[in-house]
């Protein structure tokens, strides 16, 4: 299930990032259209239009890109689904970036990987309680009786015998106990030692589950900081190429400064989805971990 879900939240990345590319794209092509006209009435400066020209090629090189590794993470995402590849996949977040969950009240004991763990102890204790039993004295009270048939003549004494003329009884008991055994020793020390190897192995067990429990909302955490700062980067980033582009329009700065304006929202756009979908992979391994994205109950 893991691996379905960051194939589907690389999927969901590959989408975002296809989409960002091709509204970079379109940016540029408003650039070029607004340098030609600037150029026709004489306005432009030398070398503007050839400048922007060679971006907006560089940013169809990147939309053909996207949308190959787009497809190419949406047919693994298919093969994983298991689904037709005619189907829509739907991409849609209700919420982009959740809040982080509360930190788990439940048990280590009562997680799933715990309880495997646990059996494997559980197990191996029963085994040893079993061969200790043996330890003490056992006396157990046998009792037989058979029927025969006692005659010169074979037909008369099968006759005797089916009619239990002549019952025998036998009664006895049977002492058991292993006095000096080095057979009931040796298996004895070994299923002890597979208890204690048990015991230990859940234990070291019970700690790395607990570890990887701290680790795991550490990082929701820290990727939950880092999506909502991308998110307010790129509000800055958008905020920023609507001013510098309007004072390129209006001839107060070069081309270039509006380029490198551009890029960096490009850039700002790509870190917020990368950072988006960082988060959701997070917030799926912490809840695999806590046995949430699976009921017990089916």
């Amino acid at each position: 299930i893991i691996k379905a879900l960051e194939v589907y939240w690389a999927s969901y990345v590959a989408k975002e990032n296809l989409q960002a590319s091709i509204e970079s794209r379109e940016r540029y092509e408003k650039l070029v259209k607004s340098i030609q006209s600037k150029a026709k009435l004489g306005y432009s400066n030398p070398g503007e239009l050839s400048i922007a020209l060679a971006e907006l090629e560089e940013k169809k090189q990147t939309v053909k890109q996207n949308s190959s590794d787009f497809l190419e993470k949406v047919n693994e995402l298919f093969r994983y689904l298991q689904i037709e590849r005619t189907q829509e996949i739907d991409f849609n977040i209700e919420k982009l970036i959740p809040s982080p969950p509360a930190l788990s009240t439940l048990p280590i004991d009562l997680l799933r990987a715990s309880k495997i763990a646990k059996l494997d102890y559980d197990v191996s204790d029963l085994e040893f309680k079993n061969i200790e039993d043996d330890t003490s004295p056992s006396l157990t009270l046998t009792a037989t009786s058979t029927l025969t048939g006692v005659d010169e003549h074979p037909g008369e004494a099968f006759g005797n015998t089916i009619s239990g003329s002549h019952p025998i009884y036998f009664v006895g008991l049977n002492f058991k106990h292993h006095l000096f055994s080095s057979a009931w020793s040796a298996q004895r020390k070994e299923k002890y030692h597979g208890k204690e190897k048990t015991k230990a192995q859940y234990q070291i067990h019970t700690d790395q589950l607990t570890n990887k429990l701290d680790q795991g909302y550490r990082e929701v955490l820290a990727k939950n900081m880092i999506a909502e700062s991308s998110v307010q980067s790129l509000s800055h980033r958008s905020k920023a190429a609507k001013e510098v582009e309007r004072s390129f329009r209006q001839g107060r700065i070069d081309i270039n400064f509006l380029i490198q304006t551009f890029n960096s929202l490009s850039d700002a756009e790509t870190k917020k989805i990368r950072a988006v979908g960082a988060y959701h992979m997070a917030l799926n391994r912490l809840a695999a971990l806590r046995d949430e994205l699976i009921s017990d109950d089916g």
